[in-house]
């Protein structure tokens, strides 16, 4: 419950961050900013993380950090399934609560929901 950092340019392998890191190209930028708020309306009561884009070490490697401090309206809950399908079968739009622990994001049971609250 003390949040966290997410970093979007940076590859892993098993856990561990690939460095240097390859980052995200210039013109992505923005949009992939544009895509996160989306996402961040899924989230019931809605949540955005403090974004910053950040040049590492060099001019042309850019990072996006998510600040994903903890929130005072909490616990929060998303859908299992943001991604549209290419099938035709659509996406599980269905609300969870969902946990982080260790290193595995899983659904909230119900005996960890009340503990959540």
């Amino acid at each position: 419950m003390n949040g966290g950092y997410i970093v979007i340019g940076v590859e892993e392998d098993s856990g561990v961050p690939v460095l240097p890191p390859k980052g995200v190209p210039k013109e992505l930028l923005d949009g992939i900013q544009q895509e996160i708020f989306q996402y961040c309306n899924l989230i019931e009561p809605r949540y955005v993380p403090q974004i910053e884009v950040v040049n590492y070490p060099d001019k042309d490697t850019h990072l996006l950090y998510l600040k994903c401090s903890p929130g005072d309206a909490g616990p929060y809950r998303a859908p299992k399934d943001v991604y549209s399908k290419k099938t035709s079968d659509k996406p599980d739009k269905t609300m969870y609560y969902w946990i982080r622990p260790a290193s595995l994001t899983t659904i909230a049971k119900q005996g960890e929901i009340a503990e959540l609250f």
